[in-house]
């Protein structure tokens, strides 16, 4: 691997990443203005389903569909939104907690391979 492979991996990561905690500081700002909470987690799995399509897409191009996948569990574990379970759709049905972590990863890497899947066909 080169420096530029390597750098442009570490940026595919922190995209990752900070689309979740985007997603999750504007449903807080949200939330603190009388937002109803049920609608704004809704949004932010939207918002979060958005993102996780978009970055795929822009950077498809030059990795495999495990790099890509390799890439999109590290951007997962780096978005602190994770940690506590807060970074995608769980948190419509359960309180926060490990178990939460658990599925949103699930969603997470579903979202991601199933826009894989649509820009690798598109693009062959």
């Amino acid at each position: 691997m080169t420096v530029r492979q390597v750098v442009r991996s570490a940026g595919v990561v922190l995209a990752y990443a900070a689309m979740g905690l985007a997603c999750l500081v504007l449903v807080g700002v949200l939330a603190d203005r009388g937002a109803a909470l049920t609608a704004l987690l809704a949004a932010r799995a939207v918002l979060v389903t958005a993102g996780l399509v978009a970055i795929g897409v822009v950077t498809a191009r030059g990795r495999g569909t495990g790099a890509h996948t390799l890439l999109a569990v590290l951007g997962y574990a780096a978005c602190p939104a994770a940690w506590v379970g807060r970074a995608f759709l769980s948190q419509l049905w359960f309180a926060p907690g490990p178990a939460t972590v658990a599925l949103d990863a699930v969603a997470w890497l579903a979202v991601v391979l199933a826009a894989r899947v649509v820009v690798t066909r598109t693009r062959a």
